[in-house]
């Protein structure tokens, strides 16, 4: 396997070889499964990277008036963002991939002495008839009930079970969360018509063909399910599969994407492809193996790059499908009217030519100047 042409390879499935139209924006968001969302930011700054012209109006409609996106937690009990096409195999297949989190919850609450299908039930009647309340509000319902740490357990089990919807914001980095029912809030969802396990197999195939090749400890990691239950997984989707050495381990390929793969021609070695992703985007944070696209001196420049940042990737740059150096946005003034973005930790070792730099500059004032004309008005 040539590590060149795997890693442009994953570019061009990515989008961020050649970007998308604005017309097909739908299908990008589709096509990956989950646009990470543990920072507002994120999901925008990521569709940008893949998608010429990019207008985020339109994904904030989507999740605020027209719903057609729908923000929950899902793999790895994560915020995520997700396209409502795809929206019901994903929570159907939540239902297998979240169960130990769902259990620990329980066993937790029950050694508390909180019954949380009890409180479930308050909760719904509290939502019921298109009723949205904030979680403060929320707890001074339940305050006699339950409150403080207990309630984080309710919070997650109404939300891993999906009986809680994150409705809308007021503008895009609104931090209030305002709860309604997913049943309403969704109405199209049907939670009750395709098996769970045939959900999950149908989001784990999915993963393989848009992140692939991956191996056992990416596919175990990211969904998650335990090393067994991942490999049973594995032997139901085989006859859809390819397998072959790769760094040391056994990789896994969609059949029909390993026969693109292999006819492609990748761009020639004179072409450089600068990316700028952002925090936690979707993308890196597919693998738990990840040597292939970052090496060990550049790893704690952009990983677990402060305490409060362990186990999370601080924006970063991309030369030719490997990352070689760390961005950030920053504020200009108290008055928090602009940003700028700052270079930060550009790998040394790495031979930029004029021509090279000269891109990463022209990135940097590209994505500068999307942030300062089409979000910061959203964020007020």
């Amino acid at each position: 396997m040539e590590l060149r042409k795997l890693r442009l390879y994953h570019l061009k499935k990515q989008r961020l070889l050649q970007k998308a139209e604005m017309e097909v924006y739908a299908d990008v968001f589709r096509d990956h499964i989950a646009l990470h969302s543990t920072d507002y930011l994120t999901p925008y700054l990521s569709l940008w990277a893949r998608i010429e012209n990019f207008d985020p109006v339109v994904l904030f409609d989507d999740l605020n008036r027209h719903r057609n996106a729908f923000r929950l937690r899902a793999f790895r009990g994560t915020v995520f963002v997700v396209h409502k096409d795809i929206l019901n195999d994903v929570v159907l297949g939540l239902r297998i991939f979240l169960a130990p989190m769902m259990a620990e919850a329980q066993r937790m609450a029950t050694k508390a002495g909180i019954d949380l299908d009890s409180l479930e039930q308050r909760v719904h009647e509290l939502l019921s008839g298109n009723r949205w309340l904030t979680v403060r509000q929320i707890k001074k319902e339940l305050e006699d009930d339950v409150g403080g740490e207990p309630f984080i357990l309710l919070q997650r089990h109404l939300e891993f079970k999906n009986v809680v919807a994150r409705t809308s914001q007021r503008y895009l980095t609104d931090k209030i969360i305002r709860y309604g029912l997913m049943e309403e809030w969704m109405p199209d969802i049907d939670l009750d018509g395709l098996d769970p396990k045939k959900a999950a197999d149908s989001v784990a195939l999915k993963y393989i063909q848009t992140f692939g090749p991956v191996c056992l400890d990416d596919l175990s990691w990211w969904l998650p399910l335990n090393k067994t239950k991942a490999k049973k997984l594995l032997e139901r989707l085989e006859h859809r599969l390819s397998i072959f050495a790769f760094n040391g381990r056994e990789y896994i390929f969609d059949k029909e994407d390993h026969k693109v793969f292999e006819a492609w021609d990748p761009p020639g070695d004179g072409i450089h492809i600068v990316n700028y992703l952002p925090y936690e985007d979707h993308f890196p944070k597919a693998y738990n193996i990840r040597n292939w696209y970052v090496s060990d001196d550049t790893t704690p420049k952009v990983f677990h790059v402060a305490r409060l940042d362990w186990g999370q990737i601080r924006p970063y740059i991309w030369l030719d499908g490997k990352i070689v150096g760390r961005w950030e946005l920053e504020w200009t003034s108290r008055a928090r009217s602009s940003m700028r973005v700052d270079i930060i930790d550009l790998n040394e070792e790495v031979s930029l030519s004029p021509q090279i730099q000269q891109e990463i500059e022209t990135k940097k004032d590209a994505l500068e100047t999307f942030v300062n004309i089409k979000l910061i008005p959203l964020m007020k």
